[in-house]
């Protein structure tokens, strides 16, 4: 009933732009991107620690605490960010590349903020506004969702328990693991909000989140507690 683990080569598929080196930093979207670097690196979020490849700006990966008060919280997950050539005017892509009970490993999730729905995707929202949204999604129910799975809480509370050493185990597939150092060392401070009390999320909140359920989308993956 459990989805099998990719191999750690599918993890290091590169997307099609080219490398920091030949940047055109005249392009409204490479110029977006840097600032969302930088902002990331002069306010960082305690609820998530996200950075691009070092030679593709538009390949990120993310490690994201799990929500509080839920079966996820205590976890560090691993995911990974593709964005379009059309960004921020086009949605990423997500994935999550480490077990959580929640996401089917290594598959592209919908959500109303990924590349399944660009009629709704808002240029406005960006990197840290998109973790912010998933975070909070994480406990709602898969319902048959693409890339969705309905584990039980137990199942989740132990995956949780285990998810710090498997995010490390692909982010060091990845030779990305020294990026990270701050998200496995630091305490989460939630009593002022969390993710959504910091930076560009405060003035507005994450966006409103949803997924399409199996009837509609083509080809959609049953969740776990329908099979």
């Amino acid at each position: 009933l459990h989805p099998p683990l990719p191999s750690y080569s599918v993890l290091l598929t590169p997307s099609s732009m080219a490398n920091r080196a030949s940047l055109n930093t005249s392009n409204p979207g490479i110029k977006r991107i840097l600032s969302e670097v930088k902002k990331m690196e002069s306010d960082p979020c305690p609820e998530f620690e996200a950075h691009p490849v070092e030679n593709n700006l538009f390949d990120w990966h993310f490690v994201l605490r799990g929500p509080p008060d839920s079966p996820f919280e205590g976890g560090l997950y691993h995911g990974r960010i593709i964005l379009p050539a059309q960004y921020p005017f086009q949605p990423p892509e997500f994935m999550f590349l480490c077990p959580q009970g929640r996401f089917e490993i290594g598959k592209k999730i919908c959500l109303s903020i990924s590349q399944h729905h660009p009629e709704l995707w808002q240029p406005g929202w960006d990197i840290r506004t998109a973790l912010t949204a998933i975070q909070s999604f994480m406990p709602t129910p898969g319902s048959g969702a693409i890339a969705a799975l309905d584990y039980t809480d137990e199942e989740r509370k132990n995956l949780a328990l285990k998810s710090a050493d498997s995010s490390k185990n692909s982010l060091r597939a990845c030779e990305m693991l020294d990026m990270f150092t701050r998200i496995f060392t630091e305490k989460p401070n939630r009593s002022s909000g969390g993710a959504a009390a910091s930076g560009s999320v405060a003035a507005s909140g994450p966006p409103a989140v949803r997924s399409s359920g199996s009837g509609g989308e083509e080809g959609a993956v049953q969740s776990r507690g329908d099979k």
